[in-house]
């Protein structure tokens, strides 16, 4: 540093000169501290899920070592770290089926179903429960029919709807 002084009063009468008004200084001849900087966090491999909830394991590693004082470097260079990769696929399930329904006819041919729910729906991509969700069934209904008479009884077993009757 360069330093420049003004002589007020110059000597006179047998007293001293004054010494030189400028001068070069040397300033800040120490060293500056030094920070210790480290590198950003990195992923030393892949999530351990490939869906859902997982680990990483990082690493980050001293770029600056501090010097004169400066700030130390913080000692944890490994870490693990929660990783979600994306939402894991659920795949539907049917439940169980319901018990056959009571018969559309009430005498002869008809049909019946059955019916079920999905217990689980289908999320992310994945996919659809199979089959269905209904089902139907001929059903038949017969007329029984007895019919009696002094010497012996009959049973009659009508495969169409008709009535009943017996003959003697």
């Amino acid at each position: 540093m360069f330093q420049v002084r003004e002589v007020l009063t110059a000597g006179g009468h047998g007293g001293d000169e004054c010494p030189p008004v400028e001068q070069h200084v040397e300033c800040n001849t120490h060293p500056c501290p030094v920070d210790c900087e480290m590198s950003d966090w990195q992923d030393m491999s892949a999530c351990s899920l490939s869906c859902g909830s997982g680990k990483v394991q990082q690493s980050r590693s001293i770029q600056t070592q501090p010097q004169y004082g400066g700030f130390p470097c913080v000692t944890k260079v490994e870490r693990e770290m929660p990783c979600d990769a994306q939402p894991c696929p659920v795949d539907a399930v049917w439940g169980q089926w319901t018990g056959w329904g009571g018969c559309s006819a009430w005498c002869g041919e008809g049909t019946t179903s059955r019916t079920r729910n999905q217990v689980v729906i289908v999320a992310h991509g994945s996919k659809e429960a199979e089959g269905v969700d209904r089902e139907a069934q001929v059903c038949q209904v017969f007329l029984f029919c007895s019919c009696y008479s002094l010497s012996q009884s009959f049973l009659f077993l009508f495969p169409f709807p008709m009535m009943c009757c017996c003959c003697g």
